[in-house]
């Protein structure tokens, strides 16, 4: 996979639907997405957590490349030049070899089993991953409606005192 999984929760699908019904048109209050993509920006644990799920996920092309086949290739280049004190016997010689060496051993089950623990390790990653996605979204929603609830109560609270003033 190349992205980072998403899960959406039925609280904040609920959460974005009744918004609208909690707002006060003369106040100034952030939205219930606003304030999650910030707490998304700003939480070190599910940043710890994406960091994580990316490193291990490295892990899995590392492994399969000790089941892949090595190639080793290189060449040598050699001159020789045969010098005698009359100008017409100098000799050159020059050689120039070229070599490749393809290795596949059939079953290596250490490297097979590595492969496998990646797999895993990165299945895992990415479930903690969710998780954290999860608790902050669950997080986030409770804190808004727990201030949206505070906010109503201190308008009320002033609503009531204004009330009790005015009689």
């Amino acid at each position: 996979m190349t992205h980072s999984p998403r899960f959406f929760s039925p609280l904040l699908i609920l959460a974005l639907v009744t918004l609208p019904a909690f707002a006060d048109p003369g106040a100034q209050r952030a939205e219930l997405l606003q304030v999650y993509r910030q707490a998304v920006e700003h939480d070190a644990q599910l940043s710890a957590a994406r960091h994580e799920y990316q490193a291990q996920r490295e892990s899995v092309p590392q492994a399969r490349a000790g089941l892949l086949p090595t190639l080793n290739a290189g060449s040598t280049v050699e001159s020789v030049r045969l010098e005698r004190d009359e100008p017409g016997l100098t000799r050159t010689r020059s050689t120039t070899v070229f070599q490749a060496n393809l290795n596949q051993p059939l079953f290596r089950a250490d490297r097979w089993f590595q492969l496998e623990a990646a797999h895993a390790s990165t299945a895992q990653a990415e479930l903690e991953l969710g998780a954290k996605e999860q608790g902050l979204v669950l997080t986030t929603a409770q804190a808004y409606f727990e201030t949206l609830r505070a906010l109503d109560l201190l308008a009320a609270s002033k609503a009531e005192e204004a009330a009790s003033r005015s009689r």
